[in-house]
C-alpha cells in the first residue's frame, strides 16, 4: 500500500431491492494501543506500563497521559489533572507489531491512577487507548495485606476471566493463595 492509495473510498451496491452505500477510510495511522501493567517491575513509588500496537511504519513518538484518580477517603484535595509525557518511538524495528515499556516514577504510594496512550507514525496519531487503571502500593500499610489490581481481562464470549493478585511484603503465601482460590471459585460460579 502506498501513500497515494490512501484516502476515503465508497462502494455502492444496487439491485431491484434497493441501493446500499458504504464508506471506508484507508490510512496508515497506527492501530489502537493496548496497555497493561507489569507489577514485577513496579514498586511503591513507580509503576511499569507495557503497551503494544500494529503499525506498518515506524513509530515516531508516544503520548502517555496519566493522572491520579480521586481518592474516596482523601483528606487532602490532590490534583487530578492529566500529566502529558512524550516518549520517543523505536527507530530500528522491522516488525509491524510495536511494543514499548515505560516506567512512571515519583508516584504516590497506595494511590490509584489511570492512563491512556497514543502512538504517532509518519501518517498521524492513533486513537487513544482505553483507559488503563493501576495502583501503587504501600508495603508499610497494614490495613490490607493483598491488593486486587483494577485491570482485569475478559476473553471470548465472557468465558474466561483473569485477575491478578499482588502480595505485599506482609502477605503470607497461604493467605494470598487462599484469597486467589476464593476469588476464582466466586468468578467461576458467576460465569456459570
Amino acid at each position: 500500500l502506498k501513500a497515494a492509495q490512501m484516502g476515503n473510498y465508497s462502494c455502492v451496491a444496487q439491485n431491484s431491492l434497493g441501493t446500499k452505500k458504504v464508506h471506508i477510510e484507508v490510512h496508515g495511522r497506527p492501530g489502537s494501543v493496548s496497555v497493561r501493567s507489569d507489577m514485577s517491575l513496579s514498586t511503591r513509588r513507580k509503576h511499569t506500563l507495557i503497551w503494544s500496537l500494529v503499525s506498518f511504519s515506524r513509530i515516531l513518538e508516544y503520548r502517555l497521559l496519566y493522572r491520579l484518580l480521586p481518592q474516596e477517603s482523601s483528606e487532602k484535595s490532590l490534583s487530578t489533572d492529566w500529566t502529558n509525557v512524550i516518549i520517543p518511538g523505536q527507530q530500528h524495528t522491522s516488525s509491524n507489531i510495536k511494543k514499548m515499556e515505560w516506567t512512571l516514577e515519583k508516584l504516590l504510594p497506595d494511590t490509584r491512577y489511570e492512563c491512556i496512550v497514543q502512538a504517532r507514525n509518519d501518517f498521524g496519531w492513533s486513537t487513544a487507548s482505553s483507559r488503563h487503571t493501576f495502583s501503587t502500593f504501600n508495603p508499610s500499610k497494614t490495613g490490607s495485606s493483598v491488593q486486587l489490581l483494577e485491570k482485569s481481562s475478559w476473553t471470548s464470549s465472557n468465558t474466561s476471566h483473569a485477575t491478578t493478585f499482588v502480595a505485599t511484603p506482609t502477605t503470607s503465601l497461604a493467605l494470598a493463595l487462599a484469597l486467589a482460590l476464593a476469588f476464582t471459585v466466586q468468578s467461576f460460579a458467576t460465569i456459570i
